[in-house]
């Protein structure tokens, strides 16, 4: 007998329409072994989900298929992300390390973005925003952000800047 999904893995489900979407019971193990695995605690994506996100990416927003470097590179950033003290350090590490790193020819920053944002919720925190608009602005400006603070824009915010304060009051 199937277990219901917690809500989160219901979540994923949705999202990357593994198992056929929000409706189907599959056991966490199921899920596991599709999103990747557990290490002290953490849920860390596979190489076959990223692979999954950005065909999911390319089938919903369009693009161009294909390797500019290669899928090899993300062990080299799954091995980053891993050493990073928390959740939002090692999603922002993935975050950074997908953007940038030129995977695919196209998508990489989609699928940058989906990836790190399932992390967080794999592993129980969210994105402090659901504003696609907000989190396009993030993604489209990620070279001006070291990991520090893409960590932090993940769970607070952006954060205000001098020339923004002063800009606000006129100045």
């Amino acid at each position: 007998m199937a277990e219901e999904m917690p809500n989160v893995l219901r979540f994923f489900s949705f999202k990357t329409g593994l198992y056929g979407g929000f409706n189907s019971l599959c056991s966490f193990s199921c899920v596991l072994e599709k999103y990747g695995f557990i290490e002290n605690g953490v849920l860390y994506p596979s190489e076959q989900s990223i692979e999954e996100t950005h065909y999911l990416m390319l089938k919903e927003y369009g693009g161009y298929s294909g390797y500019e470097r290669g899928v090899g590179i993300f062990g080299t950033i799954l091995a980053e992300a891993r050493k990073a003290e928390c959740l939002c350090r090692k999603a922002a590490v993935l975050l950074r390390g997908l953007a940038t790193g030129r995977i695919y020819q196209d998508g990489n920053h989609r699928t940058a973005m989906a990836t790190a944002e399932t992390f967080l919720l794999m592993n129980g925190k969210k994105v402090w925003t659901e504003d696609s608009q907000e989190m396009y602005r993030f993604i489209k400006d990620i070279l001006g952000y070291d990991v520090d603070e893409a960590a932090e824009w993940l769970e607070c915010g952006p954060k205000e800047t001098a020339s923004d304060k002063s800009s606000k009051s006129g100045n």
